[in-house]
């Protein structure tokens, strides 16, 4: 596949069409405070909500977890990642 405007759909283009990729920018709203400790979806700033769904529109799958800290229990358990 060759790279277009839009991006490629390809993990690991050929070392020719690598050159010619160019990266796509998109600025997302920010949100004031920290994540840590949130436990649910629901716990999340409206902003972090936001920044979720669109990462999960642009690569085409949900998000089964996510990670709000550094500390292993300041998870946030969507779907279980283990049911299809």
């Amino acid at each position: 596949m060759t790279p277009t405007a839009r991006g490629s759909t390809t993990c690991r283009p050929a070392l020719k069409a690598q050159s010619q990729i160019r990266p796509i920018y998109e600025e997302i709203e920010g949100w004031p405070g920290s994540t840590r400790g949130a436990r649910s979806f629901r716990d999340l700033p409206a902003e972090a909500v936001k920044y979720v769904r669109r990462i999960e529109e642009l690569i085409g799958a949900s998000v089964a977890l996510l990670g709000t800290s550094p500390e292993r229990d300041d998870m946030v358990v969507m779907r279980d990642p283990f049911q299809d």
